[in-house]
């Protein structure tokens, strides 16, 4: 309770914003002791290795070197599924395919 209020103190939270809850504080105090750092521990599981940055790099190049080429295109020449390459392309390169539609007029 007392590490909440002095949040609403410092950041000046009002009544009624949000602040962490003690449960949260708690366990940042307990990574805070057991890793000497406030950094997140990296999260359990595998590894990315299709979003990695070296493929990200290798399918921006190809999208630069040839623009008008389509996605299953560059993803069999890199030898990436079409599904990994549209990954790549929207969630680390931030583009988005679209299909140019010319409308009857």
């Amino acid at each position: 309770m007392q590490t909440q209020r002095f949040l609403r103190c410092h950041f000046d939270i009002g009544r009624i914003g949000n602040v962490p809850t003690c449960h949260i504080i708690m366990n940042w105090v307990i990574a805070f002791r057991r890793n000497a750092s406030a950094a997140e521990k990296n999260t359990p599981g595998r590894p990315r290795t299709m979003r990695s940055p070296e493929n990200v790099e290798r399918v921006r190049t190809a999208l630069q070197l040839s623009p008008r080429r389509s996605v299953l295109q560059h993803s069999q020449t890199l030898g990436l599924s079409d599904r990994r390459a549209r990954r790549i392309i929207n969630y680390n390169l931030h583009f988005h395919s679209f299909k140019l539609q010319i409308g009857k007029n």
